[in-house]
């Protein structure tokens, strides 16, 4: 049943398209579904540890669920971290599997680390800037947790209990986002407890054991700096920042491929069993040859995994002459062990699930207006002839445009 206060499934699938929050399964059919349980298996074999890092290549025309099966990668993703029921989080979220999804249709290919970096998450319930503060809170209660010897002395006990404190605020804050349509309200109590656990941190006490601490682990020291600065303590967003511009200058003095190895060190120093990027939209003037390091280097990439799913246009990558070309190495280590997946345009078939499927999405929605679709099968077969094939985007306009005229809606006084 719709909810009144938030905005339609119908009206959004038919205004803006599908978003990574929505019920997907709802307009998935045919061979994209097929395609979607494929990748999400191989998500969750990665995260077993049963499979070694890896490329995968979507390729497709204009349309058909490229993007929405880097949306399915994404809700398979937080699912492995959130357990959420009916009264909200059934267990902490974990930190399992971190993603970034970047669109690189406005981007420099030589910037494309950086964006990953910039897009990190957890879930597609939490904003990309609380990304490295839940990094960095994780490696304080790891810290509390891994030092039990020297806790029980006098002088730990109060930092010990005022840590704890802290963390269990911020995941009790931080639970409440998951089911929370907005997410404002959070921000500043988050920001609070986050400067909070940073001052604490510095205490010259605490400090001098996270140091040992963070050297004895070999931590990543892009974030265990801002947990010992003498510095104004930062928010969310600041650290997020600063994480970003590090990276940059670190960047500067190599490739993209530093950039993805210090993101792969951060991830992995809070236990991240796989680093799903996604690469969307990756349909460049020339071959992405820029990602022909990180295809070499998948094989290094083991704690965590990592998963490079690099998504296209079909015409413009077939237009790129990759097999020709005197160098094969982008063309096979992405064609060959990217085994690519290739998404069509709807069949009849497909059309006739799909309109299924929208129906069954409008008439939830109608549901609280006591409302209901009422179409017969001569209108219903007239309607999907007249569906344009090209791709699914179009037919989910079409149909979804028919469906919501409400000369065809029926109910209760109406």
């Amino acid at each position: 049943m719709a909810n009144s206060g938030t905005i339609r499934l119908s009206h959004r699938l038919i205004t803006q398209g599908a978003s990574p929050r929505d019920d997907l399964s709802k307009i998935f059919v045919g061979e994209l579904q097929t395609q979607g349980n494929r990748l999400t298996r191989e998500l969750i074999d990665l995260s077993s540890c049963s499979q070694p890092s890896r490329a995968r290549l979507i390729l497709g025309p204009n349309g058909n669920g490229k993007t929405l099966l880097n949306f399915i990668m994404q809700q398979a993703a937080s699912k492995l971290n959130v357990k959420l029921g009916d009264r909200g989080l059934e267990t902490a979220p974990s930190l399992n599997v971190l993603y970034s999804h970047v669109s690189m249709n406005d981007k420099k290919p030589s910037n494309y680390a950086l964006e990953l970096a910039k897009n990190l998450k957890r879930s597609i319930y939490e904003p990309a800037v609380f990304t490295y503060s839940i990094i960095a809170q994780c490696i304080v209660d790891n810290f509390i947790s891994q030092q039990r010897s020297a806790i029980r002395s006098i002088p730990m006990i109060p930092v010990r209990w005022g840590l704890k404190k802290i963390i269990k605020q911020w995941e009790e804050t931080l639970g409440g986002m998951f089911t929370a349509d907005e997410i404002d309200p959070f921000t500043s109590i988050l920001d609070s407890l986050f400067e909070k656990l940073q001052r604490k941190m510095n205490r010259e006490w605490t400090k001098k054991r996270f140091i040992a601490y963070a050297s004895r682990r070999q931590l990543s020291s892009f974030l265990v700096r801002y947990l010992t600065t003498n510095n104004y303590p930062l928010s969310s967003r600041q650290l997020h920042e600063d994480i970003i511009r590090d990276l940059g200058q670190y960047q500067s003095t190599g490739t993209p491929l530093d950039a993805i190895r210090a993101l792969v060190q951060i991830t992995g120093d809070v236990g991240c069993k796989v680093l799903l990027l996604m690469l969307d939209d990756c349909n460049l003037g020339e071959p992405p040859a820029i990602l022909l390091t990180l295809l070499d280097a998948l094989h290094s990439f083991e704690g965590p995994k990592v998963y490079l799913v690099v998504t296209g246009v079909q015409e413009v990558w077939e237009g790129y002459g990759l097999e020709q070309l005197a160098d094969k190495s982008l063309y096979e280590k992405l064609y060959i062990f990217g085994d690519p997946v290739h998404v069509k345009p709807p069949s009849g078939q497909d059309l006739e699930l799909l309109f299924d499927r929208l129906r069954s999405i409008v008439n939830d929605d109608l549901a609280d207006e006591g409302h209901w679709v009422s179409i017969d099968v001569e209108d219903k077969n007239s309607l999907l002839q007249n569906c344009p094939e090209t791709s699914f985007r179009q037919a989910t306009h079409h149909i979804l445009g028919h469906l919501l005229d409400p000369k065809i809606q029926e109910g209760r006084g109406g």
